[in-house]
């Protein structure tokens, strides 16, 4: 992923990922995303994409 943003919003973590949203609710949902929460906004870290793309290998 490079230098870049620190955090994304859903969409661009879905993206990034190649997977639908849907998807990516629920993963988060289970755990498997680690995500921040400002107000109403759902971050996901960079750190937390890229442990779940260390964790596939």
């Amino acid at each position: 992923m490079g230098d870049g943003p620190l955090v994304f919003n859903k969409k661009e973590a879905a993206d990034i990922l190649k997977i639908c949203q849907n998807t990516l609710d629920q993963m988060i949902a289970n755990g498997s995303i680690k995500v921040v929460r400002a107000g109403r906004r759902v971050l996901i870290p960079k750190k937390s994409l890229e442990a779940l793309m260390d964790s596939a290998k």
